[in-house]
């Protein structure tokens, strides 16, 4: 086998000189090539870690509000069950009870936005997953909707709330809302485990286990936001939204 230096000698005609020179520069411009490929590699390797430090940070942060948050349904429903049995011994004061319930879901709200904003100019980086950012946008919507009617039906707790009925339509919004949030919960903490396996399973040589539900409404994200789930959702939603502007 003719090494490097042969090949281009007996090209240009002999010329030893001439062949170790090219040689080299054509040495120079391939090792160059490959240390800007393994430079390339390395800085798209700390974007990825970096992104994923910063929103592991946002998510544990927009847990705890959410926790926060869905333990005033609990409260609140407690609160008022003890003051329909005893009204004279339980006192329940309806505006206070929204005051705090909406003061922690503004508070949600804020963590909210910085949770989809730091997915959102990062997207590149997790392309792959932009249908999961879609579903929670999604089940967002939802806790926003049961929210505001739990908080709405506190405005002024008349007759018809304090009824049997209206108690058992409250107690169950109540209980809505805090199945909505706590799935909200666990499909973070899915999203999490995904997106830790996804960058970090190389290098550590293990992947975190899938989330195991004990009751079957708290399905892991990878089963209820799959690509074609979550695109069937948002073909309905726009047909929906479609429908109503031309209704």
């Amino acid at each position: 086998m003719k090494n490097m230096c042969s090949v281009i000698s007996e090209i240009l005609g002999g010329s030893q000189f001439w062949a170790t020179f090219v040689g080299i520069i054509i040495a120079a411009v391939i090792g160059n090539y490959y240390w800007a490929k393994q430079h390339q590699k390395q800085l798209k390797r700390d974007l990825e870690l970096d992104f994923f430090k910063r929103l592991n940070g946002v998510i544990y942060d927009l847990m705890i509000a959410l926790t926060t948050a869905s333990s005033d349904y609990f409260t609140v429903f407690n609160n008022l069950k003890y003051h329909v049995r005893n009204p004279e011994l339980f006192k329940f004061n309806s505006l206070e009870e929204r005051g705090k319930m909406l003061n922690n879901f503004n508070s949600l709200g804020i963590k909210i936005s910085i949770f989809f904003s730091e997915i959102e100019g990062n997207e590149i980086i997790i392309f792959r997953y932009i249908h999961y950012r879609k579903f929670f946008t999604f089940k967002m919507e939802e806790i926003d909707n049961i929210s505001h009617e739990c908080m709405a039906d506190l405005v002024d707790v008349n007759a018809k709330l304090t009824s049997e009925e209206g108690f058992s339509k409250f107690a169950n919004k109540c209980k809505i809302a805090q199945d909505k949030y706590t799935c909200f919960i666990a499909y973070l903490h899915d999203y999490r485990n995904e997106l830790m396996n996804y960058f970090m399973a190389d290098l550590f040589g293990r992947k975190m286990p899938e989330r195991v539900p004990i009751d079957p409404i708290f399905q892991p994200l990878n089963k209820v936001a799959t690509k074609e789930a979550v695109e069937e959702e948002e073909r309905r939603r726009n047909a929906n939204l479609t429908n109503g502007i031309n209704g």
